[in-house]
């Protein structure tokens, strides 16, 4: 394994707000920003992610992508968000490499929980419960999680989180698409979103913006559950 492969490309936006802001009177998306800096940050493994979000949380300028800043980019220039397909001549203009990562982000949405469990008072037995759904390899596995934005805003019983694992090797965004669709096939439900599994697709990694308006939450939005293992070992095996 590579050490570039053990790292998390960081993205911030100055002046940008990367999460969404809820209001008495409104509800607001995350802000769109054309040009962001750009850090690769070296982790050790999991627990290195758990630091990671936790920090990341309260900034709200901050997100997280799969794809690889390129060596020949400016760093100390802002970057676009944008692959490198050798149309630019200024690589700041397509400044990220498709490549695999040892990390995975899944998107869990409006996931149906059984009645017994509340998300706004217990989000870690919810967190349990979607682990559960997750092929056999993730079972008894740590998972570092956080809720997203929306979760039990209407519904306490619908759940939405985004849930970190550590992979035993590198693994492409090609292959985890099929692997999600394999789930979801499985499952007879959209378990896992595959859209996540794009270099240049943003992972939102800020916590919501609450203004005159309650959080729903009553418990922290970011966590981690430790198995027996800090890695998984994909089994899914593409045709």
């Amino acid at each position: 394994t590579t050490f570039m492969n053990k790292t998390v490309t960081v993205l911030t936006a100055p002046g940008k707000r990367l999460c969404k802001y809820f209001s008495s009177a409104t509800s607001e998306s995350w802000q769109s920003a054309k040009y962001f800096t750009a850090s690769e940050i070296s982790l050790s493994g999991i627990e290195g992610f758990y630091s990671l979000i936790s920090e990341s949380a309260d900034l709200r300028d901050r997100c997280i992508i799969r794809g690889r800043l390129r060596a020949d980019a400016d760093h100390s220039k802002p970057v676009r968000r944008q692959l490198n397909r050798q149309r630019s001549a200024d690589p700041n203009e397509e400044a990220f490499e498709d490549v695999p990562r040892e990390w995975i982000m899944i998107d869990i949405d409006k996931l149906a929980l059984p009645s017994q469990l509340k998300t706004s008072t217990d989000p870690t037995a919810s967190v349990n419960y979607a682990i559960s759904l997750l092929p056999e390899e993730f079972q008894n596995k740590t998972c570092v999680w956080q809720l997203s934005a929306s979760c039990c805003l209407v519904n306490d019983s619908i759940f939405s989180a985004h849930l970190f694992f550590w992979l035993s090797e590198p693994v492409a965004n090609e292959h985890l698409r099929l692997w999600a669709k394999n789930v979801n096939a499985q499952a007879g439900i959209k378990l896992i979103d595959p859209a996540l599994f794009n270099a240049v697709q943003i992972h939102y990694t800020a916590n919501p913006i609450f203004d005159g308006r309650e959080d729903p939450i009553k418990a922290d939005r970011v966590g981690i559950i430790r198995g027996a293992s800090g890695e998984v070992s994909l089994i899914f095996k593409p045709p």
